[in-house]
């Protein structure tokens, strides 16, 4: 069968072959091998775009309404139906020719009834899924792929082999069903937006701007999930109930902690709620997190199941904190040894820091560099100042989810930081509040409080990128209450995924990929948590699992093809093998091949044979028409890259391939390279490639086309 085209990417499917044992629909008995014209099919059938004769429908209830397509014609093809007053046949002035028939293009109201047939949106695709329903007398066979189950109507449930995502899984249905099979997608169904029942819900603004309810419809949280609220520390609150777990008190200067003694393995609040003392600012954040929600109180926080952690490093002092205790809370927090302090028993899987101020730190740099090799995703507020968000510390750091703030409109809020440091902003309100107050201001951020006078747990008032860094830190609690398994780079690549530009004139300032949408998050989360990149402990695929799927953030294959193996994702995605300099590497329809394995013996061999992997983390890289793509200006930029594994590696080069050139190495970790300005500068941009070689002379790269910007 010639190759298939679908928008405009090579396909090598032989799909009509992989349904089917004994009579073809599709290809009965005389029916020739390919056709030029209709009539060279035969009754029933059309001579399709590929030249091969086809059949679409056999009925109109196989058909797609309404209109354009809701019935069926002679020749099995579906088409508009006809006017009444229009005969089948005959040239008519203004009308459309449609596979034989003509149709007078009239209105046509979608009538009362059944559901009307849509394609459903690819978030709700259960990816690698198929319903197949066998016609009478046929077994199905799919290469590579496994019968799961079959359900009460004899509907056979397939997973397809190398976990295609949701777009790739709907592209291979629509092939199967043009050739005749009767084919649908598995699909999710999920509760309508859910709505809490606190009864300040309604100040809540801030969630309904991140989209908060459609997100719960997917999930509310994991209570064995830990965020860590490195601020100043707690206090006894109704809506606190059962959501903490033990924290810790580093503030080391008596005087700042203002409980007696320096640190101790209790983190509570004793300032007030001045400005000038701690304004209970650790209690604000903690509630916008993770306050108990749908308990007819006071609020409802982003992640009602997380546990919070309070780790005092604020004190009393103007909430102000010290670097080496910080440091040392950060590591803590993420469940690292720090001398003297007893081990953290619950470390944290999200660590949210909304404090910050100029000047660059080595030593939060290292402690940060450390919770994220642990595996703890670090959230971080751009700052307060209005001007651009490098200057601020811990914020500006490598590893740090730097967030700005946004106003109840959508739009940056005036106040908060902003630039190139800026990874996207989330609800922070309107006018800057340092401390909370009672006060009516609906602009700003409701959440937990407390009165010192006569030690009352309130809900109160305030604003600010630290209230922004709370909200960006319960959605990511959400995307790792699906994906509990995404390495925090992936985390963050899914929130800045998941943001979207603001409407109108957007963030002429910066404000990185937008304003963050929870319930994107945690849809792409699902489908990467379910469709990851290769099966566990399947050889010669990308060897961080789980990892992300979309070819965006950075999934690559290294080592495929050079060993034995049935590459399942061949056959079904049609992978563009592209031979270059003694490497092979596969791109598929919308996303990357990623090899199946033949056996289990061909798995151990793959194990311990395949090459290291190269993810380009920082900046992550677009996908479009079917390449990776980075736009490098002028002045050059600089990548940050994973090698995985990571051991034994002797070094990372830039490449240019036309011409062919190598631009920088790198002989160790970590492995932050730059692309030099030029390599983008001529028509059409260059390809470049990472690539990553061992001590066993075994390679894996990742290319991308550079282009001006």
């Amino acid at each position: 069968m010639p190759a298939r085209s679908l928008r405009g990417r090579p396909l090598l499917l032989s799909l009509a072959l992989l349904l089917g044992c004994g009579p073809s629909d599709t290809t009965p008995t005389g029916t020739p091998a390919s056709c030029r014209l209709d009539a060279d099919c035969g009754k029933g059938r059309y001579c399709s775009a590929a030249s091969v004769c086809r059949k679409d429908c056999v009925i109109d209830a196989h058909c797609i309404g309404p209109g354009g397509g809701s019935q069926c014609n002679a020749q099995g093809r579906c088409v508009p139906p006809a006017s009444p007053e229009m005969p089948d046949t005959g040239s008519v002035e203004g009308g459309v020719e449609t596979g034989g028939y003509y149709h007078k293009p009239t209105p046509r109201p979608i009538a009362a009834g059944p559901s009307v047939r849509l394609r459903p949106p690819l978030d709700v695709v259960v990816p690698a899924a198929l319903l197949v329903r066998p016609k009478p007398g046929q077994v199905v066979s799919i290469p590579g792929a496994r019968r799961v189950r079959t359900l009460a109507d004899a509907t056979e449930l397939w997973e397809l082999p190398s976990r295609p995502s949701a777009a790739e899984t709907a592209a291979i249905r629509d092939l199967l069903v043009a050739d005749g099979n009767d084919v649908e997608l598995d699909l999710y169904r999920t509760a309508h937006g859910v709505k809490p029942n606190d009864d300040g819900y309604g100040k809540q603004w801030a969630l309904t701007q991140l989209k908060a309810e459609s997100a719960w419809a997917v999930t509310t949280g994991e209570p064995e999930l830990v965020v860590a609220v490195v601020d100043t520390g707690y206090v006894d609150h109704p809506d606190f109930v059962g959501r903490l777990v033990p924290g810790y008190d580093f503030i080391s200067d008596p005087l700042n902690a203002g409980d007696g003694d320096g640190r101790d393995a209790i983190p509570l609040d004793v300032g007030s709620e001045a400005a000038s003392s701690s304004g209970f600012h650790g209690v604000h954040i903690s509630g916008i997190i993770g306050a108990a929600s749908d308990n007819a109180l006071g609020m409802s926080g982003v992640d009602w199941r997380c546990r919070i952690q309070p780790v005092r490093v604020l004190g009393v002092k103007a909430h102000r904190g010290r670097d080496s205790d910080i440091a040392d809370a950060i590591r803590w927090a993420a469940g690292l040894s720090v001398p003297g302090v007893p081990r953290n028993a619950t470390p944290a899987r999200v660590i949210n820091l909304s404090f910050g101020a100029p000047g660059y730190s080595q030593l939060l740099q290292d402690a940060i560099t450390a919770a994220v090799a642990r595996g703890a995703v670090v959230v971080a507020s751009a700052g307060n100042s209005s001007e651009e968000a490098s200057n601020n510390v811990p914020g500006s750091l490598e590893g740090v989810l730097s967030v700005a703030a946004s106003d109840p409109s959508g739009a940056m809020a005036s106040y908060s930081n902003f630039g190139a440091r800026v990874d996207f902003m989330t609800p922070g309100g309107a006018v800057f509040l340092d401390a909370p107050i009672e006060s009516d201001t609906p602009a700003a951020i409701w959440s937990t409080s407390y009165l010192r006078d006569n030690n009352q747990p309130v809900f109160a008032f305030a604003a600010g990128t630290s209230q922004a860094a709370a909200y960006a830190s319960g959605v990511a609690a959400l995307v790792r209450a699906v994906a509990p398994g995404l390495p925090p780079e992936v985390v963050g690549a899914v929130l800045r995924r998941a943001s979207v530009t603001p409407k109108g004139e957007g963030c002429p300032q910066g404000c990185g990929d937008g304003l963050l949408d929870a319930s994107l998050a945690v849809s792409y989360a699902r489908d990467i948590a379910i469709a990851t990149c290769g099966a566990p402990g399947c050889g010669g695929t990308n060897r961080v699992t789980p990892a992300p799927l979309k070819p965006e953030e950075g999934c690559t294959v290294s080592g495929v093809g050079r060993r034995g193996g049935t590459f399942g994702a061949a056959l079904l995605l049609g992978a563009l093998v592209v031979a270059r300099r003694r490497r092979r590497f596969w791109a598929g329809f919308l996303g990357l091949a990623i090899a199946g394995c033949s056996s289990a013996e061909g798995e151990r061999e793959a194990q311990t044979t395949s090459g290291p992997t190269v993810k380009i983390v920082d900046p992550i890289p677009t996908f479009d028409l079917g390449q990776l793509r980075l736009v490098i200006p002028k002045e050059g930029r600089t990548l940050t890259v994973t090698v995985t594994p990571d051991v034994e590696i002797e070094q990372v080069e830039v490449r240019v391939l036309d011409p062919e050139a190598t631009v920088f190495r790198l002989g160790h970790g970590p492995w932050i390279l730059e692309v030099p300005g030029w390599v983008a500068q001529a028509e059409g941009g260059r390809t470049v490639c990472v690539t990553a070689v061992d001590a066993h002379a075994r390679s894996g790269e990742v290319c991308f086309l550079a282009v001006a910007g």
